[in-house]
């Protein structure tokens, strides 16, 4: 149903024959209508890039794809991609015009349309997993959960030793509330990278969150070694010493924290807590500030 909702709202994009209007920062549709097959004429072409075709009538045979690197040269991406999309429409069983059209739109920082050569590329190439995976990451920036852990679910399906597709779809679960969920898949991301400094943060932050912060120390040590120039991975292996009792340790991670970042707002009143509780001999019980680790951190090519 998450592809449905998706197909519905990029079709608007795919009918504004090159002007992107209204639609280009769009919500999802969270309810959207049942799928209704339609019949296609004998002998027509699957529509697979249909979302991205941008039709068109040439007085004679044009090679749009060949005009696309002149006007990217001359920095008009927007008549590029218009281009590629005329493509497209000439050649529908193609991967070529559809992949010009996802890079285009990206570079423009058009995410309804690069959502709609993604939906085109992903079915015009069933076993890779790369667009679900960009589609997976587009969807979670814009904070469509729900869609995201669908996309991240078909490239796992598809590449089940894609680390970056278990962050992602974990990240979406946390933001979900499946906690014990993004845990199993965090795991599974440092796993399969045992250098992704942001799964291992969020894997701690997982877990601070889940209240077992004695677990989330390691996980924690392992983010700071890999990534030492992050405050927010202080701040999170200084908030899960704090809880696990080791306060002197706690102040030491909080003070690099904001060595690192000066005024970091969360270590700061981390810091302001754990000095208290040094000097009163106990910890104290006041809402904790973990930091989620959302920088991008992609280990696949993008499409």
């Amino acid at each position: 149903m998450r592809r449905t909702a998706m197909v519905v709202v990029l079709a608007a994009w795919a009918t504004g024959c090159g002007e992107r209007q209204g639609v280009r920062n769009g919500p999802l549709i969270e309810n959207p209508a049942p799928r209704v097959a339609r019949r296609q004429p004998v002998g027509a072409p699957k529509p697979v890039g249909s979302l991205v075709a941008l039709e068109h009538q040439d007085p004679g045979p044009v090679d749009h794809l060949a005009r696309v690197r002149g006007l990217e040269e001359s920095g008009d991406l927007d008549a590029a991609l218009a281009e590629a999309r005329r493509a497209a429409f000439d050649r529908p069983r193609e991967l070529a015009p559809v992949r010009e059209a996802a890079r285009l739109a990206r570079l423009s920082g058009d995410s309804t349309g690069e959502k709609a050569a993604l939906v085109a590329l992903a079915k015009l190439r069933p076993t890779d997993a790369r667009p679900p995976l960009r589609l997976a990451r587009l969807l979670l920036e814009e904070g469509e959960a729900r869609g995201a852990l669908f996309e991240a679910t078909i490239a796992l399906h598809r590449d089940p030793e894609l680390a970056e597709a278990y962050h992602l779809r974990a990240r979406a679960e946390l933001r979900l509330g499946m906690s014990e969920e993004a845990v199993r898949d965090f795991e599974s991301a440092v796993i399969l990278e045992p250098r992704h400094a942001h799964a291992f943060n969020n894997l701690g932050y997982a877990l601070l969150l889940s209240g077992n912060p004695e677990a989330a120390i390691a996980p924690l040590e392992r983010a700071a070694e890999l990534a030492p120039h992050l405050a927010f991975v202080r701040n999170n292996l200084g908030l899960a010493l704090e809880r696990a009792g080791l306060l002197d340790q706690a102040r030491e991670q909080l003070d690099a924290a904001l060595a690192l970042s000066p005024g970091h707002p969360k270590a700061t009143s981390n810091l302001e807590r754990v000095i208290e509780a040094i000097g009163s001999g106990e910890v104290l019980e006041l809402p904790a500030e973990p930091s989620r680790g959302d920088q991008p951190s992609e280990c696949a090519h993008n499409p």
